[in-house]
């Protein structure tokens, strides 16, 4: 399956791609019919989405933060695309490309972890260098420190966010320290 992104949806469209659910609420119409309302994201940004059919049914399936496989179409609504949703899935986390949904670091991040940890093998105090390599090897703790992000806004907000300014600070001090 290719991903559709949703910078690239047209009105008419078919669509069978995959996106992450930022929010969905369930409503009522003007003729008293349930209703799922679902915003949808991806990396390029997001768009609203209807379940006309079954809606309680389908608000069952997925919670918001889940990545669901939509199929459906694509139509204008108020000026802006809509997609109407016909069936969707929920997708297991590490089936996806998590790079389609969320910013990621432009630089490799496990050339800036072996980075890193060069710079932590130059520590001259032992005590130190010991607890910064058990803290960053340890198997709990590298995984998320790769993948987290430096702040929610502002600076490094992205995936590995935390790891490129973690390095980039001690690039300074190593600089400083010379």
């Amino acid at each position: 399956m290719d991903k559709v992104f949703i910078k690239d949806l047209k009105p008419a469209q078919n669509i069978r791609t995959a996106f992450l659910v930022k929010d969905k609420n369930l409503g009522t119409d003007k003729k008293g019919n349930s209703y799922l309302s679902v915003t949808l994201s991806d990396i390029t940004g997001h768009v609203d989405a209807r379940v006309w059919d079954q809606a309680h049914e389908v608000n069952e399936i997925f919670e918001i933060d889940d990545f669901v496989l939509v199929k459906g179409t694509v139509q204008k609504f108020q000026n802006r695309n809509q997609i109407v949703i016909h069936n969707v899935e929920l997708i297991p986390s590490g089936d996806i490309q998590i790079a389609d949904f969320l910013p990621v670091s432009k630089y490799d991040i496990h050339e800036m972890f072996q980075e890193l940890m060069g710079i932590v093998g130059e520590v001259k105090n032992s005590f130190l260098k010991k607890l910064l390599e058990n803290t960053l090897n340890d198997n709990e703790i590298q995984p998320l420190f790769k993948r987290c992000p430096a702040a929610k806004s502002v600076h490094h907000a992205f995936i590995g966010g935390l790891l490129e300014h973690t390095l980039s600070i001690c690039k300074v001090m190593k600089l400083i320290a010379s």
